[in-house]
């Protein structure tokens, strides 16, 4: 079974390689653009009518081509005149051409550049020697076999290919790409460069550095020809290993903790945890960034009901628990308060309250102050968007607060957490009945529907009263415990119950991971360890299960990194060879969308390069990948769209084809998030 390579890639690029390289970046894209241009308007490609020059057939086809190609990207037609605009043609064309120099370069300098005649790789003195035969520049030669090898990347029927820039801006772009003649020389890329994990990802972002600046200083509107210079952000090595580690690494950790109960229960470090889960292969890979937290195996902080109606019955038909959904059309009570509180009689409500530190004051501030200047733009009645935008802005946001544990967060003592489940529980079924809550580190979540002339206000009152006396006694503190004001929502449907129970008992994972201090132990010493990003149920339990879909590609960053993890997980689950493994991952682990098409240009590429470096920088063909370009729009008027489907067809389908258009229509925008 072939194995990894023990060949290693070369680390990320250090801030002196990286300004070299987003310098001749940014003058290979001025050169390539100047002359992309000046070659696109002596085909007189922008003009209504076809220059008297551009005569012959070759010519004449290949400008109708490129006009076509311009249309295809965006670039508007007058149709009056037929001029033609040709700025997205004009990048289009300046980013082929450079970035096919640019790949042949990657390739050579990892022994991948394939001669395919021979179909073995060549070095940069032979292919000089070749070009030299064939009378061309050994760029332009290895381009030709760059393009043959990656044909996905760069079609051979692209018309922005077949044009052939000036000689002097080929040389200058050449004079860019070689190696530097000295380590003094102001122009040139080392071999360095090509050698390191995260250029390709660079590469990118430096060729979009000045289309950003200038959409950020114009401070027009952002609309699709900017969006992806504005977003296009390469993220570092260290922050896609942290996220990638406590993700799969932590599923993959979560496996061998239940595998190794002794691990979980002995370890005496974090660091000893890390090494344990390990994945031994020729190189080794180290989980360096994975996080683990120490909770108490017995802790049960939720308290869940079984009953899936709005009521239950015990098993002599009498009811034992009742829900009663909030209506408009019932009188309602709105209290006075910095935030919103509805009542109405016997509803069940969904109520968070926390402790005083939870929110530090300045957040807690700046919120309110949006909140209030949001209330004054957007009052009563709101729609349905003004409602989905105040939730997601505020309630959402201070339960995203709560979770990041600011505050001593002493409720994650099982003593005190204990004092709270008494004080919810000592009135239930009396004054109150209550279905699920959780006590969490800083915060308490808790569906409850009051009872009888019992009101939520006195409800909550005795909770937090009588406990944060008891929790300041045992503490040996003074002053308020808890902060004054609560959120709570008043339930509408057995929908919206279950959504909240769900929440509870997500929360509760969450809390049980994460709201002990590492080094606390419970009574009998039953602590245990776990991924700080928890353990799930819903979880595959094999690797070939997983998913991995970056909804925003970009250079492909996050899939490499994904790809070199899984590979390694298949290979030790499965018992694969590594290129099985590799297409394995390919093939069923790995998907990727992205706004911008260049973008899924360089990822793939990345994919491919990544692959072909990981088995022993061998060359061969690798399945299709799934990454696509979503940002692709419709670019014919409606009706022309709606021609398509003919005078027979019915009322229906020509509503939902209508829906089409205005949604792919806006594809540039929109990007991934059509659904």
């Amino acid at each position: 079974m072939a194995t990894l390579s023990n060949s290693k890639t070369d680390g990320p690029l250090d801030s002196t390689l990286r300004k070299q390289l987003e310098r001749m970046v940014l003058e290979a894209r001025k050169i390539a653009t100047d002359a992309a241009r000046e070659k696109l308007e002596s085909l007189t490609v922008h003009e209504g009518k076809r220059g008297s020059h551009v005569s012959t057939d070759e010519d004449i086809e290949l400008r109708n081509r490129l006009r076509a190609h311009a249309r295809f990207l965006g670039d508007r037609q007058n149709s009056q005149s037929g001029a033609q605009k040709i700025d997205r043609l004009v990048e289009e064309c300046a980013y082929q051409h450079w970035h096919r120099m640019l790949f042949a370069r990657f390739l050579v300098e990892n022994e991948l550049l394939i001669q395919p005649d021979m179909g073995q790789a060549v070095s940069m003195d032979e292919i000089e020697e070749l070009a030299h035969e064939e009378g061309l520049d050994k760029w332009e030669l290895a381009s030709r076999y760059a393009q043959k090898q990656l044909p996905a990347i760069f079609p051979a029927d692209n018309p922005v290919l077949e044009l052939k820039l000036a000689a002097d801006a080929t040389i200058k772009l050449t004079e860019l790409l070689e190696e530097p003649a000295s380590d003094t020389a102001r122009i040139g890329l080392p071999q360095k460069v090509f050698l390191a994990n995260d250029s390709l990802g660079w590469v990118y972002q430096f060729w979009q550095n000045e289309e950003n600046k200038r959409a950020n200083k114009s401070e027009d509107k952002i609309d699709s020809s900017t969006l992806p210079a504005v977003t296009q952000f390469f993220t570092e090595d260290y922050m896609v290993s942290f996220l990638l580690h406590n993700t799969l690494g932590a599923w993959h950790a979560g496996k061998v903790l239940a595998e190794n109960p002794s691990l979980a229960l002995n370890a005496t470090s974090e660091e000893e945890l890390r090494r344990a889960v390990r994945l031994e292969d020729a190189d080794g890979y180290d989980f360096d960034y994975l996080r683990f937290v120490k909770v108490e195996e017995a802790s049960s902080l939720s308290h869940p009901r079984t009953n899936e109606d709005s009521n239950s019955k015990s098993q002599d038909g009498s009811a034992t628990f009742y829900h009663n959904w909030f209506d408009w059309k019932e009188p309602i009570n709105e209290l006075s308060g910095s935030l919103p509180h509805i009542r109405q009689e016997g509803v069940t409500y969904f109520v968070t309250f926390r402790t005083a530190d939870s929110v530090p004051a300045h957040m807690w501030k700046e919120w309110h102050a949006e909140r209030e200047s949001w209330l004054k733009k957007n009052p009563e009645p709101r729609n349905k968007k003004q409602r989905q935008e105040y939730a997601v802005k505020f309630p959402e946001r201070v339960q995203h607060w709560l979770d990041q544990q600011y505050g001593d967060c002493v409720l994650a003592d099982k003593d005190v957490r204990e004092i709270v489940e008494n004080a919810i529980g000592h009135f239930a079924g009396e004054r109150y009945e209550v279905d699920e809550f959780v006590v969490a580190a800083n915060h308490v979540h808790v569906l409850v529907t009051p009872l009888g002339d019992h009101e939520l206000s006195d409800i909550l009152h005795s909770w937090k009263s009588f406990s944060a006396n008891k929790i300041n006694k045992q503490l040996n503190r003074t002053g308020r415990f808890w902060q004054k004001e609560s959120f709570d929502h008043a339930v509408r449907s057995s929908n919206g119950l279950l959504k909240f129970r769900q929440y509870i008992r997500n929360h509760d994972k969450v809390a049980e991971a994460s709201s002990l201090p590492q080094t606390q132990k419970s009574q009998d010493g039953s602590a245990t360890w776990r991924p700080m990003g928890g353990t799930f149920d819903g979880w595959p339990t094999t690797t070939a299960e997983l998913k991995v879909l970056d909804p925003c590609c970009g250079s492909g960053h996050f899939l490499v990194a994904a790809m070199e993890l899984l590979v390694r997980l298949r290979m030790r689950e499965e018992q694969l060879d590594l290129r099985d493994a590799i297409d394995s991952v390919l093939r069923d682990n790995l998907s990727g969308l992205e706004l911008d098409r260049r973008c899924t240009q360089i990822a793939v590429f990345n994919l491919a390069l990544a692959a072909w470096k990981l088995d022993g920088n061998e060359y061969r063909k690798l399945p299709s990948m799934t990454v696509a370009h979503v940002g692709q729009s419709v670019t014919v008027k409606r009706d022309q769209w709606m021609k398509v489907l003919g005078s027979e067809a019915d009322s229906n389908t020509k509503f939902f084809f209508g829906q089409l258009y205005d949604m792919f229509s806006q594809a540039s925008t929109l990007g991934s998030l059509i659904n």
